[in-house]
């Protein structure tokens, strides 16, 4: 007997991929630390980008996610 699944709205899709990135890069970064560091000055330098302005306080958000799971 299978139960059903509540319907999942955009953000929560957006949560749950905001998680799975930030274990990668964690996974990915505990072999290759250059790696993580690099991905990190990606998120940071695309959320900087003036393009980008409306979106920044998401790559802050992801930027810390992966932070804080090194800690």
């Amino acid at each position: 007997m299978s139960e059903e699944q509540p319907q999942v709205d955009d953000a929560g899709r957006v949560v749950a991929l905001q998680v799975g990135f930030a274990a990668l890069i964690e996974l990915l970064g505990r072999e290759r630390p250059e790696l993580r560091q690099r991905v990190l000055e990606c998120l940071r330098q695309t959320g900087e980008n003036p393009t980008n302005a409306h979106l920044q306080s998401a790559f802050t958000e992801l930027t810390e996610m992966v932070e804080g799971l090194a800690r």
